[in-house]
């Protein structure tokens, strides 16, 4: 799973262990994988070994941390809540979602838009709601807009998180990058909800700019005027 970069921003009862098989090296994985693919196909092979590198993610979590980071993975909310996550569990560790990529829980529910996760998530009085990305600045409402996870977004406003939280490269905030990821459902619900319509991105670009050059955005970019967005702004391009 990744995002940013440039606007780039991962039942009751079961355990998910052995998700990482222990020992394997990339020889190990071909070998193996030779043997599982169909046909040799190679791109179902190449699939597989990646699939199977992700296993090996994540060895510095806890046996009740890596339950917890698998829960959510799968949208077990059930378990997520058996296991305290709404009361006294420590939610704020870091998942490493690809080499060098770290979430913490509420990231990575809101990323992957395990709305149930995350209710339970915010239910925890001790989860760090303001957590940001190391590299990027954006917490997990940023994330959920650049997904798309309309729910999300709406339950971490409710949450009293910082809905105005912006990339720390590009400047973008959460409508920026709704407008550009093509999620308008989400871009028109910031709108409604009176967010801010004349914060500029880099490039001096607004949410209005961003729609209208965007021909499927049509009707974010009416939605924009009728709310008052200044239709004459010109970005530092001219």
């Amino acid at each position: 799973m990744q995002t940013q970069g440039a606007d780039q921003a991962p039942g009751d009862g079961v355990s998910y262990d052995g998700e990482r098989p222990p020992g394997d090296s990339d020889s190990d994985l071909v070998d193996s994988l030779m043997f599982e693919s169909n046909g040799f196909d190679k791109d179902a092979m190449d699939d597989a070994i990646e699939e199977r590198k992700q296993h090996m993610l994540n060895k510095h979590l806890t046996k009740m941390e890596k339950e917890i980071y698998l829960s959510i993975k799968y949208g077990d909310s059930n378990k997520l809540r058996d296991m305290g996550g709404a009361e006294q569990c420590d939610l704020n560790f870091n998942i490493e979602i690809e080499k060098n990529l770290f979430y913490q829980p509420i990231q990575l529910a809101s990323a992957i838009g395990e709305a149930e996760c995350l209710k339970v998530i915010l239910e925890n009085n001790q989860t760090n709601i303001d957590v940001v990305d190391a590299k990027t600045g954006t917490n997990a409402f940023w994330i959920a807009c650049f997904y798309g996870r309309g729910e999300c977004v709406g339950l971490l406003a409710n949450a009293g998180i910082d809905i105005f939280n912006k990339h720390s490269d590009t400047n973008s905030n959460g409508l920026h990058v709704a407008i550009e990821r093509k999620h308008y459902e989400v871009a028109t619900m910031l709108i409604s909800s009176k967010y801010p319509l004349e914060e500029k991105k880099k490039g001096g670009l607004t949410p209005l700019l961003l729609s209208a050059r965007d021909k499927e955005a049509y009707y974010v970019s009416e939605q924009l005027v009728k709310k008052g967005a200044y239709i004459n702004v010109v970005s530092d391009s001219g």
